[in-house]
């Protein structure tokens, strides 16, 4: 666990113990959000900025190849209520990595025509923006079923960027309706970046 002050400082041994209290709470929302996809997992980093009383002020995805927006989502959500221990010196920034694994494996070794089919269809998620520059910078995870089926997507940002949590609604939406080259009895778990490079 990386602690990091932005103004103030909070011991990471204060951390710990509060991600552990909440621990039931990510674990459902990881077999919630995953539902029947068990080859769904990997890591989250939350980035967390906690107030001058403990409370958490914001909560966003700071990194991780989780690929599962409403896992993604859900955590976010929980952890808003999180109490920290008083920061000292002022705000604090806490990066919290979670590990999620997966109960059966995907194929990381995803075919180069996956990926590169990826990367052409994430143009497709410039409406997301909706005139804004949220989304700008964005890598992707996805997992694409038997008969090239995109079964979840989610995101992490480049670093220096962000996306809010409108623009992942709409880019998620809109990747599970997409089809990808089929990976024919398998399933595989491909990554771009939005937008390319």
């Amino acid at each position: 666990m990386e602690v990091s002050g932005l103004l103030g400082t909070l011991d990471p041994a204060a951390v710990a113990p509060v991600v552990e209290r909440h621990w039931r709470t990510i674990e459902d929302c990881f077999t919630r959000g995953r539902g029947a996809a068990v080859y769904i997992g990997g890591r989250l980093i939350i980035g967390l900025r906690i107030g001058v009383d403990g409370a958490v002020r914001s909560a966003r995805v700071a990194g991780g190849d989780l690929g599962a927006w409403p896992v993604e989502r859900c955590v976010l959500a929980a952890a808003r209520s999180w109490k920290f221990p008083r920061p000292r010196g002022g705000e604090a920034e806490v990066s919290v990595p979670l590990e999620l694994p997966a109960r059966a494996a995907a194929l990381a070794d995803a075919s180069k025509l996956a990926e590169r089919a990826l990367a052409v269809r994430l143009l497709d998620l410039r409406p997301c923006l909706k005139g804004g520059s949220e989304g700008e910078g964005v890598y992707v995870t996805a997992y694409v079923a038997p008969g090239g089926v995109v079964t979840s997507a989610g995101f992490a940002p480049v670093p220096e960027n962000d996306y809010n949590e409108a623009w992942a609604d709409c880019a998620h939406e809109k990747m599970l309706k997409w089809k990808l080259p089929d990976p024919r009895g398998s399933v595989w778990k491909v990554h771009g970046r939005y937008p390319r490079p």
